[in-house]
Parts: C-alpha cells; structure tokens; sequence
C-alpha cells in the first residue's frame, strides 16, 4: 500500500512537470517592471515569430497601460500646474483692480479737498489778519458824522 502511494504521487509529480507554465498576465507585467523588460527584449528579437504568442500580447498590453497612466499623470501635472498659473493670473488681476480703486478714491479725495477748498466758506481760524472775508469783497463804506 506504502509503494502504490508513492507511485501515484510521483506520477502525479511527473504529470505536473509536463505541463506548461501559464504564461504572464498583463497584472504580473504591471507588477513587475523588470519581468516586463525582459520579455519585451526576448519579444523584440524575433518580432515576427513572436508576433501572436500570448506572452508578447500581454507584454505589449502591459507597455500601453503604462504609457496611458505616464500620460494621465502628466495631464494631471499640468492641469496642476495651469490651475495655480490661472489663480495667481486672477489674484493679480484683483489686485490690479483693487489699486485702481483706491487710486480713483484718492483722486476724488484731492478733487472734493479742492472743490470744497474753494466753495466753502473759511473757518474763523483762517480769518488771522482781522478782516472778515465777507469785508475784503464788498467795497468800504463811509461812516458819517
């Protein structure tokens, strides 16, 4: 009974041996960087022989995976990139804005302090040389006795 197991098990074994090895998923290229390049090399000797063997097919999916998620990184990277250039561009701008505002406030500050300068009447202060301002525009009048 001892030897009709150990025959079996090695039959099994021998059985075991004689199948072929499945070949590597597009997943395992993925994961493995190194494994990729080495069969894309053995791939790319005999392109044409090559060609339909399940190995290559999943080599060559692999590379174009890759080749996608490097380009959507750097879409991403430059969408990054844009968005920070346009939020700087429109801070600039409002505060582009906000200068012009307050310019215009000032200038309209210095306008009224003018206006207001010449239409308003003198404060009491300003009056230091004792004559009233109403005194130097109207003519001098004559007191009789």
């Amino acid at each position: 009974m001892k030897y009709i197991t150990i025959a079996i098990c090695a039959v099994g074994a021998l059985a075991a041996c004689d199948k072929e090895v499945p070949p590597h998923t597009v997943a395992e290229f993925l994961e493995d960087p190194i494994l990729l390049e080495a069969t894309m090399v053995r791939c790319g000797q005999n392109r044409a022989a090559s060609r339909h063997e399940v190995v290559c097919v999943n080599a060559r999916e692999a590379v174009d995976r890759l080749a996608v998620a490097e380009e959507q990184a750097k879409r991403e990277e430059l969408e990054a990139q844009s968005e920070k250039k346009r939020q700087a561009l429109r801070r600039a701008r409002e505060a582009a804005a906000e200068a012009r505002r307050r310019a215009q406030e000032e200038e309209q500050k210095a306008q009224d302090a003018i206006y207001f300068g010449e239409f308003e009447p003198a404060s009491p202060d300003a009056g230091d040389s004792g004559v009233s301002p109403d005194a130097e525009s109207s003519p001098p009048t004559l007191k009789q006795d």
